[in-house]
């Protein structure tokens, strides 16, 4: 396929299923156990369990953008949908996945502190703090760099991603481990 060109038969809704499909099947190569959750909200399109424990958990926000090329020679930026600020507010270590079909590329951003610098680094007019909970928060997707090398999954490096869920992992650990930890009148367990 041509770098550029539209993917044949691929409607909009389409494409997200297949940018939801992509991703998984990513992650589950990276040796993850991968749900899609149909008893969520719109939240989360994915849930990846690092480790056997099924408590441990994170939720992924899987978008897909294609980009038309039929207005001109130098196609528009597009911006991801869905993304809510209450998403984000409601659970600190959601993560984003942008799935590029023309390319077959993937960006993953670990955690909703990212995806908030990530948003309010694009200089949108609006700045994330007078967000409704409600609003949308757009990430710009730019024709051909996704969001930022930062943010690409390598296609021949399956540790960059590994790290990434790991790292987040750790993190949902530790923050579980100190809840665990206190009881109901404030003391430590032993």
């Amino acid at each position: 396929m041509t770098a550029g060109n539209r993917i044949h038969a691929v409607t909009n809704h389409r494409s997200g299923v297949v940018g939801e499909l992509r991703v998984a099947s990513e992650l589950m190569r990276c040796g993850y156990r991968v749900a899609k959750p149909y008893w969520t909200e719109d939240e989360a399109d994915l849930i990846v369990f690092p480790v056997k424990d099924c408590d441990l958990y994170i939720t992924v926000q899987s978008k897909s953008v294609q980009f038309s090329h039929d207005q001109g020679a130098i196609p528009p930026n597009r911006y991801i949908s869905g993304l809510k600020k209450k998403y984000l507010s409601n659970n600190k270590w959601l993560s984003l996945a942008v799935y590029l079909p023309e390319f077959d590329d993937i960006y993953f951003v670990d955690g909703a502190e990212k995806i908030i610098s990530i948003y309010a680094n694009q200089n949108h007019q609006k700045p994330y703090d007078t967000l409704e909970e409600n609003d949308e928060v757009t990430i710009t997707v730019k024709y051909p760099d996704g969001i930022g090398i930062d943010w690409k999954v390598p296609k021949d490096n399956a540790t960059w991603l590994t790290q990434r869920i790991s790292g987040l992992a750790d993190k949902v650990k530790v923050e579980k481990a100190e809840i665990q930890g206190l009881s109901t009148f404030g003391e430590t367990k032993p």
